[in-house]
């Protein structure tokens, strides 16, 4: 069964919107990320190299060019595998020195880099409740290996009910806020979105991730929390 994807050019378009809408306070979380990049930016004093995994439309890699950081050369590594979501990123992007853009999803990235690249500062925001449960865990101990002692990872994730129970209402609240508030969708596609999105809903608490990060090789603490949302701050365990 296919996974959730992004590969919808009107989304695109209009996902900044879509994230200010679904996501509570997502200004907050924003300004949460340009603050862990300003730590390590004023930590190193030196040109930054970061990853962006699931970079989308590049909305918070323009933020951070916007506040004027320093990266090095390609030091900017923005991941992509929707198609609609990469030929935005091209068209934002695409003469821009500092940003390689790449269509690669985490772990095709990670299985073709024949040295893992020492970033100071990995975003992933949002992207890892849409990669197999089963594939996480081994995914973010890779993560932890790429980041040096000094480095942090942003991680932030819907994060789903203690009680099983409740899953049938979360499902179906994304479902709500995600497809259906768009008109003129036809029925049909809606229902086979719900179904995909549901294949890839598995229950992770905030308590399951937290154990995931820890278990991979992070120190994490809470920096931004909204309703049913967390990121964390993951720094690599000394």
């Amino acid at each position: 069964m296919p996974g959730w994807t992004f590969d919808d050019d009107a989304l695109a378009k209009r996902f900044e919107k879509e994230l200010r809408d679904s996501i509570p306070n997502f200004e907050a979380f924003r300004q949460t990320v340009t603050l862990a990049v300003w730590s390590r930016n004023e930590w190193t004093a030196r040109p930054l190299q970061l990853l962006d995994i699931g970079a989308s439309h590049g909305g918070q890699i323009k933020r951070l060019l916007d506040a004027g950081f320093s990266f090095t050369k390609e030091g900017i590594v923005a991941l992509e595998p929707s198609r609609a979501m990469h030929e935005r990123l091209v068209e934002r992007f695409g003469s821009d020195t500092r940003v390689r853009v790449s269509r690669l999803d985490l772990e095709s990235y990670l299985d073709r880099t024949s040295s893992i690249p020492q970033f100071d500062v990995v975003i992933a925001a949002f992207v890892f409740q849409f990669i197999p449960v089963e594939k996480r865990s081994s995914l973010l101990y890779s993560l932890c290996r790429c980041l040096k002692s000094t480095s942090m990872m942003i991680f932030a994730e819907k994060v789903l009910p203690e009680n099983p129970a409740d899953m049938r209402r979360v499902v179906d609240a994304m479902h709500e806020t995600h497809v259906t508030r768009v008109r003129g969708v036809d029925p049909g596609v809606r229902a086979d979105k719900k179904r995909r999105l549901e294949n890839v809903m598995v229950p992770m608490s905030a308590r399951a991730n937290e154990s995931m990060l820890i278990d991979a090789g992070f120190d994490v603490d809470v920096v931004w929390a909204a309703a049913n949302f967390r990121a964390w701050a993951c720094v690599p365990r000394q």
